[in-house]
């Protein structure tokens, strides 16, 4: 399988890749072919002599699938008789993923609040699911464009966003009531479940800005205090288990006393 791509489309790639720190992958193979097309571009963008006198085998970046035909400024990349789907698409996704005009526009957008809010949100629910722990742990210097791609567009990380972009269904210092059904967990990032006594019927809002730590409906989460009770300690609640708090109606006979 035989491809060609023009000169800018590599020095696009280039520019994206040394933007982005040039990262490693867990691919030898895939880190030999990107070390071999930036030697390529330093080659060729030096001179057309540079690039044929230094690229062969001697070269210590050197890589059979890759050459560059200095007449018509195109790279060209033959995987021989190989004609299969991960081959055939290798480079054109290291193209995709280090674009460096996404790139440069992603290392503007992460200057933002939103996406530091965005980051954060998504970065507590992971870490309550055990997914993606190494982007999160790199934190938001060194995400790429590809791997908030794979973060916040999964499924998972849609609802969990629109959660907390929904406006609150319950004011700060409201009180609520819980529903017949609830769940609770006693730490900000719900990793102590405990039941909830059924004689608390009142509940005050702290803050209904806590982590998010589910992708259901009604994620949105509140720290609370209970109302009466066996309980005072405060602990956190998904809006899906709370409900308006209704004044309970008194019997006739004690209102006409």
């Amino acid at each position: 399988m035989i491809r060609r791509y023009s000169f800018e489309t590599l020095d696009n790639f280039v520019m994206g890749y040394e933007l982005s720190g040039k990262p490693l992958t867990t691919s030898n193979f895939h880190n030999a072919m990107l070390s071999a097309l930036c030697r390529i571009h330093y080659l060729v963008l030096n001179s057309d002599e540079e690039y044929e006198n230094y690229w062969n085998r001697s070269d210590k970046k050197y890589h059979s699938w890759l050459s560059f035909d200095t007449k018509q400024r195109e790279l060209i990349y033959d995987t021989g008789n190989r004609d299969e789907e991960w081959s055939n698409t290798l480079l054109d996704g290291f193209f995709k993923q280090f674009d460096h005009r996404v790139i440069k526009k992603f290392e503007q957008q992460k200057k933002t609040q939103e996406f530091k809010d965005e980051f954060k949100v998504v970065s507590e629910y992971y870490g309550t699911q055990g997914y993606f722990s190494r982007i999160i742990t790199d934190g938001i210097d060194k995400i790429t464009a590809h791997d908030w791609e794979r973060l916040s567009t999964n499924k998972y990380a849609i609802k969990v966003l629109a959660a907390f972009h929904s406006k609150p269904q319950f004011k700060v210092g409201e009180i609520v009531s819980p529903r017949a059904s609830r769940e609770i967990t006693t730490d900000k990032y719900g990793r102590m479940s405990k039941p909830l006594y059924h004689d608390i019927d009142k509940l005050l809002i702290l803050s209904s800005t806590e982590p998010i730590i589910s992708a259901r409906k009604g994620a949105k989460r509140y720290k609370v205090a209970p109302v009466g009770g066996k309980s005072i300690q405060p602990f956190w609640i998904e809006e899906a288990f709370l409900k308006k708090f209704r004044r309970k109606k008194q019997p006739m006979i004690e209102w006409i006393k």
